[in-house]
């Protein structure tokens, strides 16, 4: 299994997070943006976890750009690298926990 991240720091990107899992994952630092530079890591995926995207209502605001970046044209690069080069694969696409509204 492998496992692709931008590690931004202000998301909480650290490959300490995937402390423990030596020898079952492999790591890349890549920009999901960036997917149509990666296509032999989506070639031969069954399955596609697409985890990626900011969360952040705050930063949203801040850095409107970055925020197009991560939720829309991330998204949509690994969507058409997949389209074309594995359209086999099946995709989850995770959400957050702001769908259930604030917690209580």
């Amino acid at each position: 299994m492998t496992v692709v991240d931008n590690l931004a720091p202000r998301c909480g990107g650290s490959l300490k997070n995937l402390d423990g899992t030596i020898g079952t994952l492999i790591a890349r630092e890549a920009d999901i943006a960036e997917a149509a530079d990666f296509p032999d890591l989506m070639r031969d995926a069954s399955i596609v976890f697409c985890l990626a995207g900011s969360t952040s209502h705050a930063d949203s605001m801040r850095y409107p750009d970055d925020d197009l970046r991560s939720n829309c044209r991330g998204p949509l690069a690994l969507l058409e690298t997949l389209r074309r080069v594995n359209p086999r694969a099946k995709i989850v696409a995770a959400s957050t926990r702001q769908v259930y509204g604030r917690p209580e």
